[in-house]
């Protein structure tokens, strides 16, 4: 017998259907470049930061103008596009003013939601500037039913859900309640519990809460029993690219793209990747790679929790707690049946490129290593 759920009149999870099928993909905007090219190959809505009060302080950001320009032109495309922005650190008491102003600029250029962390700013958004839709950030860690429907309750649209579920816990989320949920798909891990991680507050006086990580996590770290040292803490990249299909039948509203310090090419080319996943368009591309095997290594990929068959079940692999370097990326060719240039491209560094950039699209496949690619764009390929 199922249990009724309260949080939505009575229906039991088993009787509901996920509102959508086609989960939206969100990208990553650093700067007004990377939304382009995000917009460009099949993002269906971008996040970003503006300058002050932004998880990625270090990111090049936006200014009001650039972020005014890149919600003018996502609005005027066909489909309509979204422009989410990011107002997701902690804000101290003489900041609130600032938040005030960039909160009420946000209103007024209309981007279709805030992003955030604190609830003090949650009050002034949801009391100031009604018209706003409301998002709770990851780093409000939510990751169970009751944490989910306290932000329903409260007024949130949608809540991104912790990136250490599982299937189940994420189906069971999204079908027992009307807020939306969203979910990373890819893109970079941390090492503590939704990235509340402390150490570089307490090491270096850069706290994550305040969007200036300085990513120790990356450093090598010597051991009594490894004097040359290793990169224990340093977390493999998320890729949820051979269970897409799962997580968009939870009933997800959004998969989400990690990457705002990323150069324009890397948001091209996994944009790329997930829409064509997600639209069915790239199965035999994509078997292909699993049947040769990837041909150039860089930062190991892990699938995440998603894997998980229990609730609190850690698989340390899948997790992606294992250190490793980055190599150098070498060039891959392929693809002549199609006469389309090739290039590599592993986080900032194109490797080889042809004559005309905009015919190219990298791509990181294989569940376990990133193997990158160039692939001719969907309209050249399907649509000759």
């Amino acid at each position: 017998m199922t249990r009724p759920d309260k949080h939505n009149g009575g229906m039991s999870s088993s009787e509901q259907t996920p509102a959508r099928r086609v989960p939206e993909l969100m990208a990553p905007a650093g700067n007004l470049e990377a939304g382009y090219a995000a917009l460009h190959f099949g993002a269906d809505a971008v996040y970003l930061g503006l300058q002050k009060f932004s998880a990625r302080a270090d990111a090049e950001n936006f200014s009001i103008e650039d972020l005014d320009r890149l919600t003018a032109y996502a609005h005027s495309l066909a489909p309509r596009r979204k422009v989410f922005l990011a107002v997701n650190t902690l804000a101290l008491q003489n900041e609130l003013r600032d938040v005030i102003e960039a909160v009420g600029a946000a209103a007024d250029i209309g981007v279709d939601a805030l992003i955030i962390q604190d609830l003090g700013v949650f009050r002034i958004a949801r009391r100031h500037f009604p018209s706003l839709r409301l998002h709770a950030s990851t780093q409000m860690a939510v990751h169970n039913l009751e944490g989910a429907a306290a932000l329903q309750e409260m007024g949130f649209h949608r809540v991104t859900l912790a990136r250490e579920l599982t299937l189940a816990e994420i189906r069971d989320i999204t079908r027992n309640l009307r807020i939306e949920t969203e979910f990373f798909a890819h893109g970079a891990l941390c090492y503590s519990y939704s990235g509340l991680c402390l150490i570089s507050s307490l090491l270096t006086g850069r706290s994550g809460n305040r969007g200036r990580c300085a990513y120790l996590c990356r450093d090598r770290f010597r051991t009594p029993a490894d004097e040359q040292g290793s990169f224990i803490f340093s977390m493999k990249d998320l890729s949820t690219a051979d269970r897409i299909g799962e997580l968009a039948k939870t009933g997800v509203a959004s998969l989400k793209i990690e990457g705002r310090k990323k150069s324009p090419v890397y948001v091209a080319a996994t944009v790329h990747y997930y829409r064509r996943l997600l639209d069915g368009a790239v199965e035999a591309f994509y078997a292909l790679i699993q049947a040769q095997g990837p041909e150039s290594d860089g930062k190991d990929l892990a699938p995440g929790s998603v894997v998980g068959q229990e609730v609190g079940q850690l698989e340390v692999e899948a997790a992606g707690a294992e250190g490793g370097s980055v190599e150098k990326v070498r060039s891959v060719r392929g693809g002549a049946e199609q006469n389309v240039p090739l290039m590599g491209v592993i986080g900032e560094e194109r490797v080889e490129h042809g004559e005309d950039p905009a015919t190219d699209a990298a791509v990181r496949v294989g569940p376990h290593a990133a193997a990158v690619r160039l692939v001719e764009l969907v309209h050249e390929n399907e649509h000759g």
